[in-house]
């Protein structure tokens, strides 16, 4: 098992202040549904940064060696230039000609995200960029990588099987049929307490979603809690790399937040909006079924995330 994101400095320098993608990082600073993610793989020389704005990505900045190429995402393909693709040096990336175009093209982007997308993703992107006094961010949609299938399957297979046992089908409560779930974590976080927190993301609305998620918040702690084991103590230093290049880029609070050794990893369900007594009876009721069968983890916590606050652009001068 592998997981570590920390990327470049290379990248890291072009995506501060004076950097040729700074502009990413800011947006993601000032919008509350956009944010800035970094990316790798463990041993490997490329590296890269996405920008969501609620659930869709909107550009990747992709880095190998000391060059740069682009990637767009699927709104607004016509503002896209083909060239981005091809890898260039930074200081052509930093010509005024250039940066103004693909300005452009991550608004005409973000401004193209049908509205249903945007608000679904609003509380992630939330956590990720407004919640500093509750915790640091270290990685969205975070996923533990496997040197091949085979391992893939065996650890999930591991760590699920006592979950599912657990939850078995009831025919006496039509609502319950668990739910099938992949393995990318909405938000990893580190708290004040120093705890290395699994949060699972829902909407209020989404009744299943809220029903089943103690399954899938549980499953995920689990799952990077063996990754920890077998990482051993590197498991700490990894994820204060990534960690750190986040608060130095100002996309997570700079508050100090001293990693647990051994890493302490806690299941949290985070929903947003009013869920329906329905959904969180449900909920209530899975948890209760997985601590009993000891498969569940009773320090889980659940959290009501309170609504964002929205808001329209007023423009400062005519065609702004």
């Amino acid at each position: 098992m592998y997981y570590d994101r920390t990327v470049s400095d290379s990248l890291i320098v072009e995506l501060k202040p004076d950097g040729a993608f700074s502009f990413l990082a800011d947006i993601s600073r000032r919008h509350h549904w956009a944010d800035l993610q970094l990316r790798s793989y463990p041993g490997k020389p490329a590296c890269w940064a996405t920008l969501y704005f609620g659930l869709t990505k909107i550009i990747d900045v992709h880095e190998r060696n000391g060059s740069f190429r682009l990637k767009g995402g699927k709104h607004a393909p016509e503002a896209f230039s083909p060239d981005w693709t091809e890898k260039r040096v930074a200081g052509d990336w930093r010509l005024p000609s250039t940066q103004e175009a693909v300005v452009a093209y991550v608004r005409a982007a973000m401004g193209a995200v049908d509205d249903r997308f945007s608000h679904e993703g609003a509380i992630q992107a939330m956590l990720c960029t407004r919640a500093a006094d509750l915790f640091s961010v270290v990685d969205r949609e975070a996923v533990v990588g496997f040197s091949n299938t085979a391992e893939r399957d065996a650890v999930y297979s591991a760590l699920q099987q006592p979950l599912h046992d657990a939850i078995s089908p009831d025919p006496t409560r039509k609502w319950w049929k668990p739910k099938k779930f992949g393995g990318e974590l909405d938000v990893l976080a580190v708290d004040d307490a120093g705890r290395l927190l699994t949060i699972e993301v829902k909407p209020g609305s989404a009744t299943d979603g809220v029903t089943w998620s103690p399954l899938q918040a549980t499953f995920y702690a689990r799952l990077f809690s063996a990754w920890a084991d077998e990482r051993g103590p590197a498991a700490v230093d990894d994820i204060k790399s990534m960690l750190d290049q986040r608060v130095d880029l100002g996309l997570t609070s700079a508050r100090q937040r001293s990693l647990r050794s051994p890493l302490e990893v806690v299941p949290v369900v985070a929903i947003g909006g009013g869920a329906s007594p329905a959904a969180l009876e449900r909920m209530r009721a899975v948890q209760q079924a997985l601590v009993a069968s000891g498969a569940g983890r009773d320090d889980l916590e659940i959290w009501q995330v309170e609504e964002i606050v929205r808001y329209s652009h007023i423009p400062w001068s005519e065609g702004a």
